[in-house]
């Protein structure tokens, strides 16, 4: 197994964690006051840890503006979106319709950037959906009190990731690019970007 894979994986279980955990703390806190407490610590983190996932690394100063734009749009919006949604209609909605993103990315990559699209990748979004779609209609019956707009919170959450992925004006993307992988590691998690 590549260390890809492993990253991969590691990543999902982290991701599915956060979102199980997150209900947890949203029982006794507002979504707003989560993200408010979970998105700093993210960044005390990051910080605390930069100077081992940048060693080494040449510091590109124009790059800076890039991905303090990524992280005032991206991390902040996305938490308060994931616990706001988690609240509405708990971990399994949330992560479902959550992780739709790559369906918004590749049509973003399709339409505006014209790459093409394998067959393979398009039955693999249709599962995709398809899993989505049977996971949300099929919701047991304990869960009957949500209202279908909540169901926005989560698809604009995977819109949001999508953004970050695949938009063509992607401050990502283009500090990808041009700043090397560390760059774009220190404002976006690998398994979003």
């Amino acid at each position: 197994m590549t260390a890809a894979i492993v990253y991969a994986f590691a990543s999902a279980i982290f991701l599915g964690a956060g979102v199980v955990l997150a209900q947890l703390g949203l029982r006794t806190v507002e979504p707003l006051s989560g993200a408010a407490i979970s998105v700093p610590t993210f960044t005390l983190l990051f910080l605390v840890l930069s100077p081992l996932i940048l060693h080494g690394e040449p510091v590109v100063w124009r790059a800076l503006p890039i991905f303090m734009a990524i992280g005032l749009f991206f991390p902040a919006s996305l938490t308060l979106l994931t616990f706001a949604s988690n609240r509405a209609l708990g971990p399994v909605i949330t992560s479902t319709l959550g992780n739709l993103a790559p369906l918004f990315a590749v049509t973003a990559a399709v339409v505006l950037l014209h790459e093409p699209l394998l067959p393979q990748q398009l039955i693999g979004l249709v599962v995709a959906v398809a899993g989505a779609a049977i996971i949300t209609v099929t919701r047991p019956h304990d869960l009957g009190h949500w209202r279908s707009w909540a169901l926005l919170l989560p698809l604009t959450s995977a819109l949001v990731r999508a953004s970050c992925r695949r938009s063509p004006s992607s401050a990502l993307r283009s500090g990808r690019a041009r700043y090397g992988p560390a760059w774009s590691a220190t404002s976006c998690p690998r398994w979003w970007c």
